[in-house]
């Protein structure tokens, strides 16, 4: 189950779990409200803490609504890159 607490505590969750939640609609809902246009989620590593986390690209980053999600106590940290123009057939 997801949510939004920000005095969260910072876990590790399995890379397993962090996957499927890439395929669950309301990591999007989340993540970006209604919001249609290009993007792209994927899994990276945090430079910072060398812990995996989200790596959302975007064209606009007004667009994101949630910098980090909690989902069964695990914070998971999304980076946000701005500028994403999805590739063309080509």
């Amino acid at each position: 189950m997801l949510s939004s607490a920000n005095m969260a505590a910072h876990h590790e969750l399995p890379e397993a779990e962090l996957e499927s939640l890439l395929d669950q609609p309301e990591t999007y809902r989340q993540l970006l409200g209604d919001y249609s246009g290009p993007m792209s989620l994927g899994i990276t590593v945090d430079e910072s803490t060398q812990k995996p986390c989200f790596l959302l690209r975007v064209a606009d980053e007004a667009v994101v609504r949630r910098r980090e999600l909690v989902v069964d106590g695990h914070t998971i940290r999304v980076i946000v890159r701005a500028g994403y123009q999805p590739p063309t057939p080509g």
